[in-house]
């Protein structure tokens, strides 16, 4: 995550989870440090209905990389771990954030 912002880890995710302003936030815009936080943070959130992440692993993140190859690894591993009935692009803007529209 970039130097000055705050980067949630495993348990910083599962802290907001379980708060209550976890339970009921409908949208939400956060960095994370891995992929299963995203993962973690979608099933646990059950009012959760769009989520803008940046994550610390993921792999495609210069402009470089979107000439290179159409292959999105992050993309296609959330599209694998979450329901079918999330919608999950990357920001066409900034090709470091992800969204994802819960159903």
């Amino acid at each position: 995550c970039d130097r000055n912002s705050r980067c949630f880890d495993d348990k910083q995710c599962i802290q907001l989870i379980h708060s209550s302003l976890g339970k009921q936030c409908k949208i939400l815009l956060i960095k994370v440090k891995t992929r299963m936080n995203i993962v973690n943070l979608v099933n646990e959130m059950s009012n959760l209905q769009a989520l803008n992440v940046r994550c610390e692993d993921d792999t495609w993140i210069n402009e470089e990389n979107l000439s290179l190859s159409t292959y999105d690894e992050l993309i296609e591993w959330l599209r694998h771990c979450l329901s079918s009935s999330c919608m999950i692009t990357r920001d066409t803007h900034n090709n470091r954030d992800i969204r994802l529209w819960i159903k």
